[in-house]
């Protein structure tokens, strides 16, 4: 049975299962100004840990947000104890009340649900207890595992969609690549279905250098052999000094290097603004 009660906030110690791993700073102060106005209007839950101990279940915030502003005490629906046996029962407990509120992001998610599944539960258990489907959980867990942790950061930050097009098209890229075309589609807030779009000309690309590679000692756009060099001493070597460069041989390089280009495809004024090739071509027209 649950008891309310007032508790002094230093009383209470976070809950070691608590499945969110971070709390928006700015989020913080503006909920302690919030109760600094209004007051608390919901409690917390914790639970009675003995020796005038509690552990925080529900409202972690909350707690924070009042000792921000300077409370020494809180109101708290008190469960009772779990006797050193409430592991599971407090990450389930953490779980529903987050994700009641969806407060959590998906990488968090994913990570809870692995854990529940060390606690021994299956998918279709945990299905059950917090009310999501089977795929919902599998498809979590699968972020944590096959998305390089750059990009996990981004789906942290809720900086990328959440579509099943994009996690497929991404899990089929190598970590490096998965890290381009995420940041690239964060930068311009893409849709999912241009960044699917996206994934896949970078596979294509990706799979093409390689085959290139194979047939040349070294990259025909940078790297090393031996000592540092870039295109601009292959075009140094191969074009005569007394050759001038006119308007239409730059117009015409630019466009090859734009039929290579990752993002080919889904090219426009807004998406390749950031170009390097754009940025030059405007260079040398100033």
């Amino acid at each position: 049975m649950n008891t309310l009660k007032t508790i002094p906030l230093d009383a209470i110690v976070p809950n070691p299962e608590q499945p969110r791993d971070r709390i928006d700073e700015d989020e913080l102060k503006s909920l302690a100004e919030s109760i600094q106005e209004k007051g608390l209007l919901n409690p917390i839950a914790v639970e009675d840990a003995g020796g005038d101990t509690y552990i925080l279940i529900d409202g972690e915030r909350r707690w924070r947000a009042c000792a921000l502003i300077g409370m020494k005490e809180i109101p708290a629906n008190v469960l009772p104890g779990k006797n050193g046996n409430g592991q599971k029962e407090r990450l389930i407990q953490a779980m529903v009340a987050n994700l009641q509120r969806s407060d959590m992001n998906p990488i968090e998610e994913g990570k809870a649900f692995s854990r529940l599944q060390e606690q021994g539960m299956r998918n279709v258990d945990i299905a059950k207890l917090l009310g999501c489907s089977n795929s919902h959980i599998a498809s979590r867990i699968k972020m944590t595992t096959n998305l390089a942790p750059e990009v996990q950061e981004l789906y942290t930050q809720r900086r990328l969609p959440l579509d099943e097009t994009v996690f497929g098209a991404l899990y089929k890229l190598q970590p490096e690549i998965q890290v381009k075309v995420a940041l690239h589609a964060a930068m311009r807030g893409m849709i999912a279905s241009r960044i699917a779009a996206l994934a896949t000309r970078f596979g294509n690309e990706a799979k093409r250098e390689k085959v290139i590679i194979t047939h040349h000692k070294q990259p025909l756009l940078g790297g090393s052999s031996g000592e540092e060099w870039s295109v601009f001493r292959i075009v140094e070597n191969r074009i005569p000094h007394n050759k001038l460069l006119t308007w239409e041989h730059l117009v015409k390089g630019a466009g090859l290097i734009c039929k290579h280009c990752a993002i080919f495809d889904v090219a426009s004024e807004k998406n390749c603004s950031e170009c390097p090739l754009v940025e030059f071509m405007k260079a040398v027209q100033e």
